[in-house]
């Protein structure tokens, strides 16, 4: 997607995952918080995911498309490519499904070796869940600290920059993306047993 110009009140969504216990089958809950750029809420959307989920960019993409939003947003932020453990969101396929760019905020840079490592050792099906983050693009620098990074699938990281920058209101993280996360601390795992997807 171009954009000629990045208004203040870019519609967009922040994506992210509520708390959940690691290593179980539990349910968790995605929190998407729909804004016009930093300071107008025009809604909520949710879904329930397994912990680690083979199906987490099918799932969102459900979210999404159904939602009475989807026509207005565009950009997506997520806190990461992982979500409910080792879900692993394939941004590229989401943005060119939706025609949205996906822009991704991370609070450090991922331990690739490390994620490598973990997927092929505890997932039958780690080799493809490894090669959705190896496509994916590496983060670039957001801030001159390097404590807080970004990439971007569907648009040109200066765009893309331009976007996060519009949607800032407090510290690094886009608004949407920081109520969306504080919303998906409100719950807990267990609060959505048997309710997976």
């Amino acid at each position: 997607m171009k954009f000629r110009t990045v208004k203040s009140l870019l519609p967009v969504i922040g994506i992210d995952d509520g708390i959940f216990t690691p290593r179980t089958r539990d349910c968790v809950p995605i929190i998407g918080c729909v804004m016009k750029g930093a300071s107008h809420i025009e809604g909520f959307l949710h879904t329930v995911v397994q912990v680690d989920t083979a199906h987490l960019t099918e799932q969102l993409l459900k979210m999404l498309q159904f939602s009475k939003h989807i026509k207005q947003i565009r950009a997506i932020f997520t806190h990461g490519i992982t979500f409910a453990g080792f879900g692993i969101l394939d941004a590229e396929y989401l943005s060119k499904e939706l025609s949205i760019p996906v822009i991704t905020i991370l609070d450090h840079y991922p331990d690739y070796e490390s994620i490598k490592r973990a997927l092929l050792t505890h997932f039958p099906d780690g080799q493809e869940r490894w090669k959705i983050v190896e496509k994916t693009a590496r983060p670039i620098p957001l801030n001159a600290e390097k404590t807080f990074w970004y990439h971007c699938s569907g648009i040109d990281p200066q765009t893309a920059l331009k976007i996060i920058r519009v949607c800032q209101k407090t510290g690094y993280f886009p608004e949407a993306l920081r109520i969306a996360h504080m919303v998906g601390t409100l719950f807990k795992d267990w609060q959505f047993k048997n309710t997976c997807y």
